[in-house]
C-alpha cells in the first residue's frame, strides 16, 4: 500500500511522518534521524526494481525463529494481484551472502529459519551464475544448529521435483509445503494468468504426497473469480477432495484497483460467491479435522514456541509437519535432572522456548491438536 499510495497517504493521514516503498526498508533508520532533525515529512517510493540493499536485516520472531529474505519482487503478473507493480521484478540475493547470514543466525542460537520470497522456487533464475533454490535449500540444511528450515512461498509453475526430493533427504527441512492452487479449474487458472493448469498442479501435489506421505500440504484458494461457473467451482472442490489439503487459506475474490481482473466482465454476484465459499469451507474444515485426527496416538517431535495463550501451564509448538500442538507437562517429567512442577510458583513455560521435545498427540481439534509431553530431546 505504501508503494502504491505514496504522497496520498500523507494527505489522507497527516499524522504519518514518512512513507517508504518496498525498496527502501533499509533506509528507515536514516529517515527517522532526518525527521528528528528537520521535522518534515518524507516520502520515497522510487526504488521499486532497483538494486537489493547491501545490508539486508533478518526479521526475528522471538528467541526461536528468524526470517531471511532470499529474493524480492515477482515476475508472474497474476491478473488479481498488485505485487509485481509495487515490488518490482524478481531479484535474487547472493547465495553467498544468504548462507553467511544463515550461519551467523545459527551461531546466535536460532532454531528455526524461514526463507522468504514471493516465489522462492524461481530463486536464482535472474542470474546466470547463481545456484537454484533446491541447491540453496540443501546448503541451508547442512548448516549446524537449525532444527527447522521452512520456506514460503512456492509457485506451482516453478517448483521442481529436486526441491521435493531435497525435502525428503534432510530431516531438518520441515515436512510441509504451502503450494497455492487458487482454483481447480484450468479455464479459471488461465484467466488468472497462473501459467499452469489442473493437470500440472495435481501432478506436483500428488508427487509430494507420494514422496513425503507423512508431510502436510496446504494451499490458497480464491472463490468467485470473474467468470467462474458452477462447473469451474465443482472442479475446485474435486481437486480439494482428491489432494486432501491438510489446511487451506480461502478467500472470496475482491477487486484490486490497477489489476486486470478488476475490469473483467462477468463479475460474480456476492450472494453466489458467499454460497460457494460456504461449501468450500465445509469441505476443507472436514478434511483439516480428519488430517488432525490421523496423528492422534502418535508421538511427534515438537519445537516449543513458548506458553499457550489459553493457559499458563500449557506449552505450544509445532510438529515437523507444521501442525500446531498445545500440550501439558505431566507429573514426573524432568529437564536437566530437575523435576518439572507446573503448579510451583517459579514455573515459567517460557523457559522451554526453543527446546525440542517428543509429544504424544492425544486429541484432534478443528485447527490444532492437543498432546502430552513425553520427553525432551536436547537436554
Amino acid at each position: 500500500m505504501a508503494q502504491k499510495e505514496g504522497e496520498n497517504l500523507i494527505k489522507r493521514a497527516p499524522h504519518v511522518d514518512f512513507v517508504l516503498g518496498t525498496g527502501q526498508s533499509n533506509e528507515v533508520a536514516r529517515v527517522v534521524q532526518s525527521i528528528e532533525r528537520e521535522r518534515k515529512t518524507f516520502v520515497d517510493t522510487s526504488n521499486v526494481s532497483g538494486e537489493i540493499p547491501c545490508e539486508v536485516f533478518p526479521l526475528r520472531g522471538g528467541k526461536v525463529s528468524t526470517f531471511v529474505p532470499i529474493m524480492y519482487g515477482c515476475n508472474n503478473f497474476c491478473t488479481y494481484c498488485v505485487v509485481p507493480y509495487t515490488r518490482g521484478r524478481e531479484r535474487s540475493r547472493s547465495s553467498e551472502k544468504i548462507l553467511a547470514q544463515l550461519r551467523e543466525l545459527a551461531a546466535e542460537g536460532y532454531k528455526e529459519v524461514m526463507l522468504l520470497g514471493q516465489n522462492v522456487n524461481s530463486y536464482g533464475s535472474d542470474k546466470e551464475d547463481e545456484i537454484s533454490f533446491a541447491a540453496l535449500l540443501e546448503e541451508t540444511a547442512k548448516i549446524p544448529g537449525f532444527s527447522r528450515i521452512r520456506f514460503m512461498t512456492s509457485h506451482p509453475k516453478d517448483i521442481s521435483e529436486e526441491v521435493i526430493y531435497t525435502m525428503k533427504k534432510y530431516k531438518n527441512i520441515e515436512r510441509h509445503l504451502h503450494l497455492p492452487m487458487q482454483s481447480g479449474s484450468s479455464d479459471v487458472l488461465k484467466r488468472m494468468n497462473r501459467h499452469y493448469d489442473q493437470e500440472q498442479y495435481l501432478k506436483t501435489a500428488l508427487l509430494f504426497r507420494e514422496v513425503l506421505p507423512e508431510a502436510t500440504l496446504t494451499t490458497d484458494i480464491i472463490v468467485g473469480f470473474p467468470g467462474e461457473t458452477e462447473e469451474d467451482f465443482q472442479q475446485t472442490l474435486n481437486v480439494v477432495e482428491k489432494v486432501r489439503f491438510d489446511s487451506a487459506f480461502t478467500f472470496q475474490y475482491s477487486r484490486r484497483p490497477g489489476t486486470k481482473a478488476a475490469d473483467y466482465p462477468d463479475q460474480i454476484p456476492q450472494d453466489v460467491v458467499t454460497e460457494r465459499f460456504g461449501r468450500l469451507l465445509d469441505l476443507q474444515n472436514r478434511l483439516t479435522f480428519e488430517s488432525n485426527e490421523s496423528v492422534v496416538g502418535k508421538t511427534e517431535e515438537i519445537l516449543i514456541e513458548g506458553r499457550s495463550a489459553t493457559a499458563p501451564d500449557v506449552l505450544t509448538g509445532r510438529t515437523n509437519s507444521n501442525r500446531l500442538v498445545n500440550f501439558r507437562i505431566p507429573e514426573g517429567i524432568s529437564y536437566q535432572g530437575k523435576r518439572i512442577d507446573t503448579s510451583a510458583p517459579d514455573f515459567n513455560a517460557d523457559d522451554y522456548e526453543g527446546k525440542l521435545a517428543m509429544v504424544r498427540i492425544t486429541r484432534a481439534k478443528p485447527y490444532s491438536v492437543e498432546g502430552e509431553l513425553e520427553s525432551f530431546i536436547d537436554e
